[in-house]
């Protein structure tokens, strides 16, 4: 992914391997692009210096999407959660996975992001936390209409 990132000229990519960077990541309070990620129980974070969009999933999307589809027919999948518990529990010791955990995109993004990138990239305005989503999908499954 930083070889990736780097080609596209958004580099210096600066991969810390602690809690810490993982913390500092997530909580997006960095110069340029950030996430965290968990893979075999380890977190870390990643440092994205000169990001060519506005939102940090779109940066991490550009990479993602390729990848996907160049991968797909091996069975490589993807998927999106909601929380931490989530992550948690697919990306623990001993397995395959691996979770990207974005930033919060600012509500104050939104329209910037839309002039200067386009529509927004998938799943990515979601409003909430990740148990009121949980209860919203539990009442729209049981709710007849």
């Amino acid at each position: 992914m930083t070889e990736f990132l780097e080609k596209q000229g958004c580099g210096p990519v600066t991969v810390g391997e602690s809690e810490e960077d993982f913390k500092r990541a997530v909580q997006g309070e960095v110069s340029g692009h950030s996430f965290g990620y968990k893979v075999d129980g380890v977190k870390g974070g990643v440092f994205i210096a000169n990001p060519k969009k506005v939102l940090d999933v779109a940066t991490v999307m550009d990479f993602v999407d390729p990848y996907m589809k160049k991968n797909e027919a091996n069975g490589t999948k993807i998927d999106y959660v909601h929380g931490l518990t989530a992550i948690e529990r697919y990306c623990s010791a001993g397995t395959a996975n691996v979770g990207i955990v974005l930033p919060d995109m600012h509500k104050s993004d939104l329209f910037k992001t839309v002039v200067h990138d386009g529509a927004l990239p998938r799943k990515t305005f979601s409003m909430g936390e990740a148990d009121e989503k949980r209860f919203y999908y539990e009442c729209r499954k049981i709710r007849k209409d």
